[in-house]
């Protein structure tokens, strides 16, 4: 893993007016290298509120940071980011965009953006004047406040969009990028204006930081890790459940509509071929579990034992054997916790026909990216269908062999690629070093 830390200098526009700042906060010389995870280890969890300044004491803030985030996974990633920042200098101000997670970390929020979570050409055209007024709105919040430091979140169809902006409106501030776009998989093009505008890259995958060294020499990037290990202390997870399989169907709410009855179906006929299944479906947060059981509300009773979660994905992922799982993250967190999920996606027909010149790759779900084979079975598009579903969970989940040898697989993936927790932590020291550039050159 390569980590490529240094700041490089300014360019462009006259020094700005020094700020007047407290004791800098205390910061580690280099961002280290993330240790080795051993198998079924202990971690302790990372996000702790931080710690309240006293009401009565008017502290200024050391530094403003600004933050943008779209969608559950980039929320929780941010919020998590924040309280590893206030950890270090509790006096951080944090302002932007973003989800119910940052807010509650402490960031002013301008708007919920994590609501309006879109993915696909087709399916971001209803919304596209929507998301134009919330770049300008972010770029005039930009201009007004001249953040030290902006963090751009994944989400890369609004946030690349808004980078020439920002570093046109803020040629002093250092703009980094946390958690790469997939340009490797598609648009690799991109690479090039990221490494025109960015200061910073943070990447969750070692291989990235070897795809953008290559594609975008220019450009400064560290590889911090997946946060997602941060969360993991396996002492709490509990007892895996015999024939308990989750349903995941996103964090989007067209996806959800689009994906949900199609997993509802499955369940139906995997419960007609094996008595005692039961299913756990399992949603980011109270709103989306809302619109999940609306959704069912409108469809066929469970003929089968079947509960429903929101929040603490991991502990409740955990005590499954099986998952149906839209890919993208929660997919990868099911190798995490050791459950053998079968990944799916659908794209709308247009956006699928530029997917298919845009995109080069035989897969879609990460832990079979890492692994450069098939380790666990993909359904994607005319694929996905509710018989296709219920036959593929149905030849794993008979077979306990299978399972276990697929849990191993997935475990020896991670442990070879991602190391051990603490990203958020190397992510905030990365992006203090940022601040101090800021505020002292």
């Amino acid at each position: 893993m390569e980590n490529r830390t240094q700041a490089p200098q300014r360019t462009g526009g006259a020094t700005p007016p020094a700020m007047p700042v407290a004791t800098p906060p205390r910061m580690p010389a280099a961002a280290s290298a993330p240790p080795a995870l051993p198998p079924q280890q202990s971690q302790p969890p990372l996000v702790q509120q931080a710690t309240p300044i006293a009401a009565t004491v008017e502290v200024e803030p050391y530094a403003t940071i600004m933050l943008v985030a779209g969608e559950a996974s980039g929320d929780a990633h941010a919020a998590a980011l924040i309280h590893a920042l206030r950890r270090y200098e509790p006096t951080l101000r944090f302002i932007g965009a973003g989800g119910p997670q940052m807010a509650a970390a402490g960031q002013d929020q301008l708007f919920d953006l994590a609501a309006y979570a879109v993915v696909g050409l087709w399916e971001v055209l209803p919304h596209y004047f929507t998301f134009r007024r919330f770049q300008s709105q972010l770029l005039a919040l930009a201009r007004k406040e001249k953040p030290a430091v902006v963090i751009l979140v994944d989400y890369p169809g609004f946030n690349l969009r808004m980078l020439p902006g920002l570093r046109a409106a803020l040629p002093h501030s250092r703009l980094v990028y946390y958690i790469a776009p997939q340009t490797w998989a598609w648009k690799p093009g991109r690479a090039q204006q990221m490494a025109q505008h960015l200061n910073l890259l943070l990447t969750l995958f070692p291989f990235e930081v070897e795809w953008f060294n290559r594609n975008a020499r220019r450009l400064p990037v560290q590889c911090v890790g997946h946060p997602t290990l941060d969360r993991l202390d396996f002492s709490t997870l509990g007892p895996r459940v015999p024939g308990r399989v989750a349903l995941l169907p996103g964090s989007r709410a067209a996806e959800v509509k689009s994906f949900l009855p199609i997993m509802w179906e499955a369940a139906h006929m995997l419960a007609a071929k094996r008595v005692g299944i039961h299913f756990v479906l399992i949603t980011p947060n109270e709103e989306m579990r809302r619109t999940c059981m609306e959704i069912l509300d409108k469809l066929d009773a469970p003929s089968f034992p079947f509960e429903v979660f929101s929040s603490y994905q991991l502990t409740h992922l955990a005590r499954c054997e099986m998952a149906m799982v839209k890919s993208g993250t929660s997919s990868l967190e099911c190798a995490f916790v050791g459950v053998v999920p079968v990944i799916v996606y659908r794209l709308h027909p247009v956006t699928a026909v530029f997917a298919r010149w845009w995109i080069k790759l035989k897969h879609v779900g990460m832990i079979n990216l890492l692994a450069g084979e098939e380790i666990v079975p993909e359904l994607l598009q005319e694929q996905f269908t509710s018989r296709n579903l219920a036959q593929t969970t149905w030849r794993i989940i008979r077979k306990p062999r299978i399972m276990q040898e697929t849990r191993q697989a997935m475990a020896e993936v991670i442990a070879g690629t991602l190391g051990g927790p603490g990203a958020s932590e190397r992510a905030a020291e990365a992006v203090l070093r940022e601040v101090e550039t800021a505020l002292h050159g």
